[in-house]
């Protein structure tokens, strides 16, 4: 059993506790300074970390994947003793022949095909679906019911929308995000919006800017 501690506190985070309870583990408390001195689940939200002996297992349950790699890079660049595991729901059908990276989170339902590589800090939420001989970098997410063919490169940061469909072998650059409900069939280059079925530009975007 691993004690784990759960950075941040909405909705995305109540998913990852339930994966954690799943597993057996145990979470021993949320942070988050701005609903600090509340609780979820009956667990107590803190303002920060506290000091603990040994090593610290910790998920970033942020949705949004700029900010989930900030909080990263902060967190290891203050604690030498931090792990951060990789979080797989009971319910999720992850293949044996595939690779989920550190800090990445597998959720209800969801399922990785066989012979695909997930990256670190990766989010495959409730019900999607990542096929066979796929690749997902680093601090890239799946939002729920979304689903990609076999042999699909999605490129670090990039974001899968609601029921989003991605047809085999495209590739999605980095700092993509793929609007709700569209269908993808050919390669998208970095840093754009799209949507649609077939899927459109809809216009540039900056990192850091949000997705919603």
């Amino acid at each position: 059993m691993r004690e784990i501690i759960i950075i941040g506190a909405g909705g995305h985070a109540v998913s990852i506790a339930e994966a954690v309870i799943s597993n057996g583990d145990k979470i021993l408390y949320f942070v988050d300074k701005y609903k600090y001195k509340h609780t979820i689940l009956g667990y107590e939200v803190c303002k920060s970390i506290k000091k603990h002996k040994g090593i610290i297992n910790i998920i970033i349950a942020l949705g949004d994947n700029y900010q989930r790699q900030q909080v990263y890079l902060l967190l290891n660049k203050l604690y030498s003793n931090i792990n951060f595991p990789a979080i797989i729901h009971e319910t999720a059908v992850v293949s044996k022949f595939s690779k989920i990276g550190k800090g990445s989170v597998v959720l209800q339902n969801a399922v990785v095909g066989s012979n695909s590589i997930i990256g670190n800090f990766c989010i495959i939420n409730t019900n999607a679906s990542i096929d066979h001989d796929s690749k997902m970098s680093n601090f890239s997410s799946l939002a729920p019911a979304s689903v990609t063919g076999g042999n699909v490169k999605i490129g670090m940061r990039s974001a899968l929308c609601i029921n989003a469909t991605i047809k085999h072998d495209v590739i999605i650059n980095k700092d993509v995000v793929i609007g709700a409900n569209s269908y993808v069939d050919k390669e998208v280059k970095s840093n754009l919006i799209v949507f649609g079925t077939p899927a459109k530009i809809i216009k540039k975007r900056r990192i850091g800017d949000s997705y919603l």
